[in-house]
């Protein structure tokens, strides 16, 4: 089913800190801006986007 290279094993460690930056991002209240809103997710996307050029 995965690949050998498939960034899914490397990137499993992160999988409890996406789903705290997503709870955290949609329970958030509306009036804090949006890049603070966001950062968790923004940065949880930085990281598994060096997991994956890693890989390569």
């Amino acid at each position: 089913m995965n690949q050998p290279n498939s960034p899914v094993k490397p990137a499993q460690w992160m999988r409890p800190v996406i789903r705290w930056a997503t709870r955290f991002s949609l329970a958030a209240p509306k009036w804090l801006p949006d890049f603070v809103r966001f950062a968790p997710l923004r940065s949880a996307s930085f990281v598994l986007r060096l997991v994956h050029q890693g890989l390569r």
